[in-house]
């Protein structure tokens, strides 16, 4: 039984680094983005969390926390971290409890592939 949970746990461990390995080369080469510590996202989705974003702006609807957790219905974490790597990469700027857009062309020339 031992034996079998230490082989069992060194499996586990040899697919864990395989897998940071993996994703380690996949940002290396843009086919995802880190997005926070423990997230990454694939270009296609930042773009399109972006055009919403920018939509949004465009509508005058204010770029909240709670509005864009609505609008792209995830969780709380998710929204704050996506919206954090857009601050972080100037595309918004947070300005109280509401973004800004900074760069609307951003999306265009950041995440085409």
């Amino acid at each position: 039984m031992v034996q079998s949970l230490t082989s069992a746990k060194s499996k586990f461990l040899s697919l864990a680094e395989t897998l940071i390995a993996t994703i380690r080369n996949a940002i290396k080469r843009g086919d995802v983005y880190r997005v926070s510590e423990r997230r990454v996202a694939l270009p296609e989705q930042l773009s399109s969390f972006a055009h919403q974003l920018i939509r949004m702006d465009s509508c005058n609807e204010e770029i909240s926390v709670v509005a864009v957790k609505q609008q792209w219905e995830t969780g709380r974490n998710l929204t704050v971290e996506l919206l954090e790597y857009f601050d972080n990469i100037r595309f918004t700027q947070r300005q109280g409890q509401i973004r800004k857009i900074l760069d609307p062309q951003l999306p265009e020339k950041t995440f085409q592939q």
